[in-house]
């Protein structure tokens, strides 16, 4: 589910056109990668009252084994760190609407 959430992310970029202004300037994907952990939060917290404990610790163990430290690769995603804190701002945001928690994620990456 943790990565169906995350390419949830790059499927609501993609009908945004958000990919090219996340990644603008920029020689990885991090960007945008931490743009779809935001809204992969920001779904998971929005089906949380759905979800069990299990589930929900077995999403967190998912995105604690995520991350990479190949700073200079295209491919780059973020940290491990980067990636956790952009999954539990999304989630911290399921509150908001999903236009309001698109310009959020952006917003707080600086795109």
């Amino acid at each position: 589910m943790a990565i169906c959430a995350h390419e949830f992310g790059h499927i609501v970029q993609y009908q945004h056109n958000l990919k090219a202004r996340l990644n603008h300037n920029q020689t990885t994907v991090k960007r945008s990668a931490l743009h779809a952990d935001f809204l992969a939060g920001y779904f998971i917290g929005q089906n949380a009252n759905k979800l069990g404990t299990a589930q929900m610790l077995e999403i967190g163990q998912a995105w604690e084994g995520l991350g990479d430290s190949n700073f200079t690769d295209p491919s780059h995603h973020g940290s491990r760190e980067e990636r956790l804190q952009a999954v539990e701002a999304g989630f911290n945001s399921a509150k908001l609407s999903l236009t309001a928690a698109i310009a959020a994620g952006a917003q707080r990456l600086g795109a």
